[in-house]
């Protein structure tokens, strides 16, 4: 019998352009995956959670923050002002609280 309580889809679909690379990152460690869809100019993001979303991440590296704040990921940059301030003991509560998942989808709403 299917699980249908703990599965979650997001809808709409999302411009491949809005979505970053760190917010992929991320929502796939709050336990969404991500499927492409359309043509090359017309490409969607489909966010899903098969056995549903978390609401904390662990074990976040500084070294992949770093990296996508050197590319200028907004949420890496906040990221890693933080942990020069602060140190990395506390990162994952840090996300969790100031970065849900709810938060980065309406992010990417905004920029749609």
């Amino acid at each position: 019998m299917a699980n249908n309580y703990d599965q979650a889809t997001v809808q709409p679909n999302f411009p491949f352009s809005s979505v970053t690379d760190f917010e992929k990152e991320l929502l796939n460690r709050y336990g969404f995956s991500c499927e492409i869809h359309g043509s090359n100019q017309d490409d969607t993001v489909y966010f899903f959670a098969e056995e549903g979303a978390r609401d904390e991440i662990e074990d976040l590296e500084v070294d992949l923050v770093s990296e996508h704040a050197q590319l200028g990921d907004p949420i890496a940059v906040k990221l890693l002002e933080y942990i020069q301030e602060h140190g990395s003991n506390d990162l994952d509560a840090y996300v969790s609280s100031e970065f849900s998942w709810v938060s980065i989808f309406q992010e990417i709403l905004k920029k749609t």
